[in-house]
């Protein structure tokens, strides 16, 4: 039998982060770089990509987060950057690396507030749904390395049809 699962919004912190992956954020100590009207800070997060890297662009639109399936990427990361607005990206932990026929944990997700000038790189097998604007429509990219060329991406559903409604307060 489905169930109905509430979460709240949390905030994006290292801490709450680790287990889906890392963020990507400008760093607290002053920038080593700067000049008339920009500061600049290099080198403070790492990608490691033995095959090309490729990036995507996505239009997010209001609606109510409501989740029933999510996709993972086995064999790499995944970056994500919101532009002009915060995002909230529900997220589900990697489990079942090896299994082909796995699905989303309901009871593993937590969604993050993303805000603009942060971003996150979730850990490879990683399961999210596609990022919701916090309040208005806004834009992000994404990045991940290239996948086998015969790789079709997989949304699947949580176990029992569960669904899973985020709350934005």
């Amino acid at each position: 039998m489905a169930r109905a699962w509430t979460i709240g919004v949390e905030e994006l912190t290292e801490e709450a982060f680790a287990p889906y992956g890392r963020i990507v954020a400008v760093p607290p100590a002053p920038a080593p770089r700067s000049g008339p009207g920009w500061d600049c800070w290099f080198g403070f997060q790492a990608l490691e990509c033995p095959s090309p890297l490729l990036f995507g662009a996505v239009v997010t639109k209001p609606r109510e987060i409501a989740v029933s399936e999510m996709e993972r990427h086995v064999d790499t990361f995944e970056l994500l950057y919101p532009h002009g607005h915060a995002l909230i990206q529900p997220l589900a932990l990697p489990l079942d690396m090896d299994d082909p026929d796995a699905r989303p944990d309901p009871s593993t997700v937590k969604a993050f507030r993303i805000p603009v000038g942060m971003g996150i790189i979730m850990h490879p097998g990683t399961w999210h749904s596609a990022a919701f604007p916090e309040a208005e429509e806004t834009t992000y990219s994404f990045a991940c390395m290239q996948p086998d060329p015969s790789y079709i991406p997989e949304w699947v559903r949580f176990t029992d049809d569960d669904a899973v409604t985020v709350t934005r307060s």
